[in-house]
């Protein structure tokens, strides 16, 4: 597989799926709730071979960073002799993958808000970037970063409406934690590809949180988070209870 990289930031898996070499089955538990047994399978397709996915020799992909347009901008790859060699080298890909990190919606009915954080900016696009976004190329974005809640849920709802109106497969958030983690699925004439978004910096409670019993989850992005653990070396911690510095401490 080839990856094809252009100048233009942020984080998202893209897996693609690849040549699997053969792997003995796996070994599951009474309580794994899956078919342990294989006559219930068609025996010209052995249940080791279920799982295996196959892309042929050649395969590409196209990557970019942040998209944070405002307006279309294809348009004007005619006059830009780089912006076109651009994105002919990007659409020359089997799939084009950007981090879409704006909110798309139409100012003239949009009935959410901004909401900004630390000073930072609030993005947004005219409709017409979904398509623009596609017509260039794009065939899949991530969403879970910094500006995912821009305009608040509202403004996530749009651009997920707008996204899927252009064919634009989008993966990082949703209406709750299960849809925000969930992989989406774009499938080419040569392979299927999965994108998984998920964002450490992020709005305070602008994460998405799980079902609770009978309370809906919340809305929001695909977030990860990060507990900070400090490993101190014994030779280190018994050198500061030599030193006083540290009494009380148990030891290690």
């Amino acid at each position: 597989m080839r990856l094809i990289a252009a100048a233009l930031s942020f984080a998202a898996t893209v897996v693609v799926a690849a040549a699997a070499s053969e792997a003995p089955l796996p070994v599951y538990s009474p309580a794994d709730p899956v078919v342990k047994d294989l006559r219930h399978f068609d025996p010209r397709r052995p249940i080791s071979q279920e799982m295996r996915t196959d892309v042929p020799n050649g395969f590409t992909v196209g990557a970019v960073g942040d998209l944070i347009i405002s307006r279309p901008l294809s348009q004007y790859s005619e006059r830009l002799p780089a912006f076109k060699a651009t994105l002919e080298v990007l659409r020359g890909a089997d799939v084009q993958y950007g981090n879409l990190e704006t909110t798309i919606f139409d100012a003239r009915n949009f009935t959410g808000a901004p909401y900004s954080w630390d000073g930072d900016w609030t993005n947004s696009s005219v409709p017409a970037v979904a398509k623009d976004l596609r017509a260039m190329g794009f065939g899949i974005v991530s969403r879970a970063n910094n500006h995912s809640l821009d305009w608040g849920l509202e403004g996530m709802r749009e651009t997920s409406r707008l996204l899927d109106e252009a064919g634009l497969i989008h993966a990082g958030i949703g209406e709750d934690r299960g849809l925000a983690r969930a992989p989406q699925f774009l499938e080419t004439a040569k392979g299927r590809v999965a994108v998984v978004s998920i964002a450490s910096t992020y709005r305070p409670t602008s994460d998405a949180l799980p079902r609770q019993g009978a309370a809906p989850g919340r809305p929001g992005l695909s977030a990860l988070h990060v507990t900070r653990t400090v490993v101190v070396p014994e030779a280190a911690m018994q050198a500061l209870g030599q030193d006083g510095l540290c009494d009380g401490a148990p030891s290690l």
